[in-house]
């Protein structure tokens, strides 16, 4: 009833757009839709060998990568929807080699029995995210929630594709058998199957680059700060229109 002026607002996916639209205060403001930017000028891969040798990671084996802000945030990004996913799988020729990396804060508060060796590599820096990203073969998203997932655009930028559930913002980031796998939300069955397709040597070269087209596409400083420049344009000109 107060609040007479409404603001344009600006989100990074169509979820947090509709969540605008269905807002009692902000329905009937303006909202564009525009993703986080990322520099794809230094978020690129290395060569991965490399990458693993920095790292201190098996060479020529499968490596799965999986992100965490430790204790409070270990339901929202879905730890333990991974855990059960992992401990799932059958007997499958993608999955039996596979090692998992997990990285983030407070990383070695995890230490659950699996069936395949798991390492952690704690807090990382860019250079070392970028490092660990070039690394991996996949990385895993099983968030429950995500606004957009910055892991997941960074992993994208790195030639790396990603498994998650066709939730949020996610769905705007992954491409699904594009740029990776989107797994029906919260079917831990489904999430196995993805990483055993993303991990079949057949998906595995052109997923990467295409994981590298998208984030250019869409992620990269070219592509973001035009948009939000005819977003401010729009705004000083309906501005200019009021006030005249």
């Amino acid at each position: 009833n107060h609040w007479k002026k409404s603001i344009h607002i600006v989100t990074p996916s169509n979820w947090l757009a509709n969540c605008v639209r269905e807002s009692k205060l902000m329905n009937s403001w303006p909202v564009s839709i525009i993703p986080n930017l990322l520099n794809t000028d230094n978020w690129k891969s290395v060569d991965q060998n490399l990458a693993r040798k920095t790292l201190n990671l098996p060479l020529h084996i499968p490596l799965i990568i999986f992100g965490t802000l430790g204790d409070n945030n270990s339901h929202n990004k879905g730890y333990d929807l991974l855990m059960k996913a992992l401990n799932n799988i059958k007997d499958d020729k993608n999955l039996k080699k596979m090692e998992l990396v997990i990285f983030g804060k407070n990383t070695s508060k995890f230490i659950p029995k699996m069936k395949f060796p798991i390492h952690y590599i704690g807090h990382l820096n860019d250079t070392s995210l970028i490092n660990l990203y070039s690394a991996a073969d996949a990385t895993i998203v099983p968030s429950r929630q995500e606004a957009f997932c910055q892991i997941a655009s960074e992993s994208l930028a790195c030639s790396t594709p990603i498994v998650a559930f066709n939730i949020g913002g996610l769905k705007d980031v992954v491409k699904h058998h594009n740029t990776g796998y989107l797994a029906k939300a919260f079917d831990t069955e489904d999430l196995a199957k993805g990483i055993s397709w993303v991990l079949d040597e057949k998906n595995k070269k052109l997923l990467s680059k295409q994981a590298r087209e998208r984030a250019i596409e869409k992620f990269s400083q070219q592509v973001v700060i035009k948009q939000y420049q005819t977003v401010y344009e729009k705004v000083l000109k309906n501005k200019n229109k009021d006030e005249n």
